[in-house]
């Protein structure tokens, strides 16, 4: 008899559990209803799987999650969280909050996971007020307490806006509610400073609030802090910020570092001061010194380095350091050594010009005049392949403008613009109108004012004159002529010059004179429609000669 037929069932009327090959009886099967409950757990983690791999494919894993919406156990807590990520790095906060408030209809309870994710998809989306009003939401409506990560999202939120009094509020409220701050959440309020240029509560909460929480900072939190006082345009504590990296931290500093401070040089036209910080750079470069973040241990627990890197890049000077100590020179007046800087890119530091190289030094050969120089830079870029903007060409027009060279070459770099399919701006025009008036040519001038602003900013005129004069040039003495040809010099001045110097003070009986019936613009012929910006410079005006008022395109 075999070991099958010898078997003897028990009282329940169930069979005995089968002996394994060691003798040993395995475990009994369980019920029908036990293996629905594993196979649907296996969908919902397949589900779940395969929702977090769709990366920024929203739509994909809003799929995923309807379909899986109908299956027997339904979409759980998991997957609606996981969908709700993909939405964030997708950068549609609109549907991961709509996910998140359809989670009652579809009887899921949100968890701290839930709200971190909608509060930090709401950040990305610059919905500061939204994403604090979820904080709130959490703690009274479903009694959840945030934690770190919920209060760095929220700080990152206001990161995004600048919103300081925010994050300084959001960091004193960590402390009441007893959650510790990480640096993550000190770098989300320096980033905060860093967007409005507060440099000095910036480096208040460096210097005190770090050190009062036991936090200490990283290289990330000083090139935050130096970025806003190249914001502020503040080099001098910029640079002692610089040095002190070093010796009061143990931080070496970086490129981001280097670049934040040589940036701050710009706005002053320190010249000297950006060339030491180049001269630095290259030197850390050559002894092969590294930016290698924290050299000592410092307090802050292992939650406080979590989320930050060193950022341990070397200080090898890039474009950007080229760039801003270009702009610094050419702001000073110094194109020669701006030039030089931008000739010797290639074989000093290893970095190609770009367009922003050869715009910064036009703009310091147009602040000297040197015409000559300019077009020889033009010429430079031609050759290197690097294509001109707008700004490059304003620039050169303004280098024969300042520098008097004959008109044809700044006409010439008009053309060539509207040539090459760009639309001049209102520094475009005032550019050529100097050069016009400094070569002695006013009714040249006169007819460039004409024949080109009024129909650029025809469109504008005629919509409301606030929208095109809210820029104070365009409230100068030429741009006026150009928009009210019938008006005298004398009284185009005198409106001219009181609303440069009072502001909108003066701009209501500006405007009610402009909009008289003898005020119209100018158009090309009898019973001419005034253009817009895309039909004047797009098409016809390429190929239309500036000499000829009659000429309809």
């Amino acid at each position: 008899m075999d070991q099958r037929s010898s078997g003897t069932r028990p009282k329940d009327g169930r069979p005995n559990a089968r002996a394994s090959s060691d003798g040993a009886p395995s475990p009994a099967l369980p019920p029908p209803g036990e293996f629905n409950k594993t196979a649907g757990k296996r969908r919902s983690v397949a589900f779940n799987t395969m929702i977090k791999e769709c990366g920024k494919d929203y739509t994909r894993a809003l799929g995923m999650l309807r379909r899986m919406a109908q299956e027997p156990e339904g979409a759980d807590v998991f997957a609606v969280n996981a969908c709700m990520n993909v939405c964030a790095n997708a950068g549609k906060w609109s549907e991961a909050v709509e996910l998140f408030q359809s989670m009652g209809r579809r009887g899921v309870a949100p968890t701290v996971i839930t709200y971190n994710t909608a509060i930090r998809a709401l950040g990305l989306g610059r919905q500061v007020d939204k994403a604090l009003g979820l904080l709130d939401d959490m703690q009274s409506r479903h009694g959840l307490r945030p934690d770190v990560i919920t209060y760095n999202s929220a700080l990152a939120a206001c990161a995004v806006s600048g919103r300081v009094d925010e994050a300084l509020e959001l960091l004193a409220a960590m402390a009441r509610c007893g959650v510790q701050p990480d640096r993550v959440s000190f770098n989300s309020t320096l980033a905060a400073t860093a967007r409005v240029g507060d440099w000095q509560r910036a480096r208040n909460l460096l210097r005190v609030g770090m050190a009062a929480a036991g936090v200490t900072p990283d290289v990330v939190s000083y090139g935050t802090v130096l970025s806003a006082m190249a914001r502020a345009g503040q080099s001098n504590p910029a640079k002692e910020l610089l040095e002190s990296m070093a010796a009061e931290s143990a931080i070496r500093p970086n490129a981001r570092c280097y670049n934040a401070a040589l940036l701050a040089t710009v706005p002053g036209g320190e010249w000297e001061a950006a060339l030491a910080l180049l001269g630095s750079m290259e030197e850390r470069a050559l002894e092969g010194g590294a930016g290698n973040g924290i050299v000592g241990s410092g307090k802050g627990g292992n939650r406080s380095n979590r989320g930050n890197s060193n950022d341990t890049g070397a200080a090898q000077p890039d474009s950007y350091s080229v760039n801003a100590a270009i702009s610094a020179c050419a702001r000073a007046g110094e194109a020669e050594r701006a030039m030089g800087l931008l000739r010797g890119m290639q074989a000093r530091f290893g970095v190609r010009p770009d367009v922003v190289s050869f715009t910064a030094a036009l703009s310091g050969c147009a602040r000297a005049g040197l015409w000559q120089h300019g077009l020889a830079l033009l010429g430079e870029m031609e050759a290197q392949g690097v294509v001109p903007n707008v700004v490059t060409f304003n620039a050169a027009i303004l280098c024969c403008a300042n520098g008097k060279a004959p008109t044809a070459h700044a006409s010439r770099l008009f053309e060539a613009m509207l040539t090459l399919g760009m639309a001049p701006d209102p520094y475009s025009f005032n550019a050529l109108v100097r050069a016009y008036d400094r070569s002695g040519q006013p009714d040249a001038a006169l007819q460039v004012r004409t024949h080109n602003v009024c129909h650029v900013w025809s469109a504008e005129l005629m919509r409301g004159l606030e929208v095109t004069c809210a820029r104070p040039i365009l409230c100068s003495l030429h741009i006026l002529l150009s928009f009210a040809p019938s008006l005298p010099r004398s009284a185009s001045f005198a409106l001219g010059r009181p609303w440069m110097r009072c502001g909108s003070a003066a701009w209501p009986p500006m405007r009610s004179r402009l909009r008289r019936p003898s005020v119209r613009a100018v158009g090309w012929g009898s019973g001419a429609e005034p253009w817009s910006c895309s039909k004047a410079w797009k098409g016809a005006s390429a190929s239309r000669p500036m000499s000829s008022p009659t000429t309809r395109p």
